[in-house]
């Protein structure tokens, strides 16, 4: 008897193809051995440095091992990161005695190489071969924008790999898969709360399995974003980090704040990917057109629709938000690179069936594989505070903190807008950042936000703060006239080395003497200048602040 197809929806008129046969033993253990190896070659040559605000991550995990809580400073949470499943993985190995930055670089690149791995999977599960599979785990493996920004110190690889891990715990139908990698999704990102509900939307709407299945799965999904932002409002008493508040517009509307950061964001998305890359988007998309449009009906054969639907919205939220935002100031892309595995897949795809069509099964080692290199080559990226090791300590803010450490302040605050660093060699000091990334008052002022933060000098004034540390002396002046207003009397103390390094301090003058004889074991000759004196010097410098 025959029996007719009678599924319904726009996915019934696309021939599947059956499933993919399993790989040999040789091919297993070349998924795993290569994209790993790729990694390690890839991050050798990369060798990128920590980024400042990694160790504003730091910093927390560190005050959290000294039992002061998941906080910045002592006896006030404010959720000034935006990382909390990375920061708590880091104070593992702190409270183990190990050292914090050599354990994060170790834990980002085990992550870039999970997330290397789960992008053949992935693959596999949209129904490409094992060779296609294993030529997009290698390009996202030989890429130095994705490898270098995974471990820069921060959350994108592990981010990156608990995405692909929940697009396959919705093709697997795993209630438990799909709690667990929600709930680290939300943890681990402010994004990762939207996602989240997404895929728990998809997975109700479009999965093809029972009813009660795809309940329980969005039961675990919903469970897990509830219990991260119940977790944030006990402790934090807010529904988002104070970091991400600190970045977004107050008292304006979304179409404003669009219209306003919109060009930034496209700008920064067009710069993030270079010119390769943008062509690779413009092959998924051409390729997306014709396939919605069922120009080639058998194009994407073996690709489970519910997996592809979650792949396609998933890329194209990721890469639309830096554009909502405005972009980022960090190198390497940062807030794309988690997407970037998804954009290979879907143009291998697109490029698969194209050449499949046209009647060239083996053209993808002449046309594909290069395709996908040059679309990730790597970009003249370099970071502000970068060096040969991402582990050397040689750097000045380092040093700084160390001094302001020295000085034994009490509860006198210190302002600083470089506030990874420099606090984290200093965890006995109190901090405030002029950006409000850790002020809440800050962060609520009603103006435009920026990639690092607004501000409010009468607030930071407000906390009179002993010493004043950025890398951007213009951004000195109105705190210096606020501080004076309120008859602060600052000076400025300045060295060839510290200029030299873009370190720019004020201190108030009764406190002048000990942060002199706190520097002078790194930066020699350090002297006691007037505010207008070290100003010009600076300026004559550093014409553009920095």
């Amino acid at each position: 008897m025959i029996v007719a197809n009678t599924h319904i929806g726009p996915w019934a008129r696309y021939p599947c193809k059956p499933t993919m046969p399993r790989p040999s033993p040789a091919m297993s253990r070349m998924w795993l051995l290569l994209p790993a190896t790729l990694v390690l070659v890839t991050y050798g040559l990369a060798r990128p440095s920590f980024v400042d605000d990694a160790y504003i991550s730091f910093r927390y995990a560190d005050q959290l091992t000294r039992g002061n809580g998941l906080v910045f400073n002592p006896r006030k949470r404010v959720e000034g990161a935006t990382n909390a499943l990375w920061t708590l993985l880091l104070a593992v190995p702190q409270r183990l005695g190990l050292s914090i930055v050599a354990s994060a670089a170790v834990l980002g690149l085990l992550a870039m190489i999970l997330v290397a791995l789960l992008t053949v999977q992935l693959a596999r599960a949209l129904g490409l071969s094992s060779r296609l599979a294993l030529t997009c785990g290698a390009a996202v493996a030989l890429s130095t924008q994705i490898v270098a920004a995974a471990t820069i110190g921060l959350e994108t690889a592990l981010f990156g790999a608990l995405l692909l891990a929940a697009l396959l715990a919705v093709h697997h139908n795993s209630a438990t898969g799909v709690g667990s990698t929600v709930l680290g999704l939300a943890a681990t990102r402010p994004e990762g709360l939207v996602l989240g509900l997404t895929l728990v939307v998809l997975v109700l709407a479009l999965a093809d399995t029972p009813l009660a299945r795809r309940a329980m799965m969005c039961a675990a999904g919903l469970v897990a974003v509830a219990t991260v932002e119940g977790i944030r409002v006990l402790y934090y008493g807010a529904f988002l980090p104070n970091s991400v508040l600190a970045k977004r517009d107050v008292g304006y509307g979304l179409l404003s704040s669009l219209r306003w950061h919109g060009p930034d964001g496209l700008l920064y998305t067009a710069r993030s990917f270079g010119l390769g890359g943008l062509v690779l988007l413009i092959v998924a998309a051409l390729g997306l057109r014709a396939w919605g449009r069922g120009v080639r009906p058998g194009w994407w054969w073996g690709a489970p629709p519910v997996l592809l639907t979650a792949v396609i919205v998933t890329a194209v939220m990721g890469l639309s938000l830096p554009i909502i935002s405005g972009g980022d100031w960090m190198p390497y892309a940062r807030l794309l690179t988690p997407y970037l595995p998804l954009v290979v897949i879907v143009v291998t795809l697109v490029a698969r069936d194209a050449l499949d069509n046209a009647g060239g099964r083996s053209a993808f080692a002449v046309v594909l594989a290069p395709l996908l290199l040059v679309g990730l080559a790597p970009r003249p990226d370099t970071l502000r505070d970068g060096g040969a090791s991402p582990l050397s300590a040689a750097r000045p803010f380092d040093d700084v903190g160390r001094a302001l450490q020295s000085m034994h302040l009490g509860d006198r605050v210190v302002a600083s807008d470089v506030l990874g660093r420099v606090s984290f060699w200093a965890p006995n000091v109190l901090f405030t950042d002029p950006l409000g990334l850790n002020e809440p008052r800050v962060a609520a002022t009603h103006e435009r936000g920026s990639v690092f933060g607004k501000k409010n000098v009468a607030v930071t004034a407000g906390r009179r703060p002993a010493v004043f540390a950025s890398n951007f002396w213009p951004g000195m002046d109105g705190l210096y006239r606020a501080c004076q207003a309120q008859r602060q009397g600052f000076v400025a103390v300045v060295s060839a080395e510290l200029t030299q390094a873009r370190v720019f301090l004020l201190v108030e003058q009764a406190w002048s003497s000990r942060l002199v004889d706190g520097l002078r074991p790194y930066f020699g000759s350090v002297t006691v200048e007037r505010y207008d004196q070290a100003r010009a010097g600076w300026r004559a410098q550093f014409p553009d602040g920095q």
